[in-house]
């Protein structure tokens, strides 16, 4: 990890994926004595976390590899096929534009427009409470998204989006700017370095479970409990894709690295 350019987010979960369960299994074994049998049966003990699976495996064979390339052992035992592809763990839930808009009206106003950007621009909440008065962009239509929130060791942090494709520029659809004018006359003045949806202090980052306690009473009036704040993100995606918008502006707009994560 030293010798690797890694975000400290990134290595906050390589670090908690060893603790939990590498570590554990492996820890007290020379690499050269792992058989592919026995990552075979610990990958398969974690069936029921299919996110925390797919990340465990991948960092343990991204170790093999670089163990190969040292000359530590000769072949990697990882050879779990598809080892790294995560399964669904719920189904991906989509709005109507109707229920779109009944969620929004149910979201309490102080929190409304950020859950707005989410479900109509595909903004992750993290990107969403990043945001700079700059940011918003309401002459253009269009929000950039330059950075994001982080939690890292209970603590919030300002860093880059969660990927290269995330560092974006999004349209905003244009029957929204109307009720976005209005709301950004309402705010108090700033900086244009400031966050535009900062914490009560006035410049904090906001916390996340802020905003999902928001997002419970939107959800809840329009019965869909399984429905995620990072769960909007689909919705906008649709949304884009039913009005026409080719794989590659769907991935742009979205900021999705790869076309197959579009295409979900």
């Amino acid at each position: 990890m030293a010798r690797r350019r890694i975000r400290p987010g990134t290595a906050a979960l390589y670090a908690k994926l060893l603790r939990l369960t590498i570590l554990p299994a492996f820890a007290k074994r020379p690499l050269a004595e792992i058989t592919a049998a026995e990552i075979s049966t610990w990958y398969a003990g974690m069936r029921t976390t299919p996110t925390q699976q797919a990340n465990a495996y991948g960092l343990l064979k991204s170790i093999f590899k670089e163990a190969v390339e040292e000359r530590l052992v000769e072949v990697s035992p990882c050879r779990v096929k598809a080892g790294t592809q995560k399964e669904r763990a719920r189904e991906i839930e989509v709005l109507t534009v109707d229920q779109l808009n009944r969620y929004l009206a149910a979201v309490p106003e102080a929190r409304r427009v950020p859950l707005l950007l989410a479900g109509w621009c595909g903004l992750r909440s993290g990107e969403v409470r990043g945001l700079r008065v700059r940011d918003l962009d309401l002459d253009l239509g269009v929000v950039h998204v330059r950075q994001a929130v982080v939690r890292l060791k209970g603590q919030l942090l300002i860093g880059p989006p969660k990927t290269a494709a995330g560092v974006r520029s999004v349209s905003i659809p244009p029957h929204l700017l109307p009720a976005l004018r209005e709301w950004a006359s309402r705010q108090p003045m700033r900086e244009r370095e400031a966050l535009l949806f900062p914490a009560r202090d006035g410049h904090s980052p906001l916390n996340d479970s802020v905003l999902r306690v928001a997002h419970n009473k939107g959800k809840a009036a329009i019965d869909m409990p399984g429905l995620t704040v990072h769960g909007l993100r689909h919705t906008s995606a649709t949304l884009a894709a039913q009005l026409g918008a080719t794989l590659a502006e769907l991935q742009a707009r979205i900021g999705h690295s790869t076309p197959n994560m579009a295409m979900r």
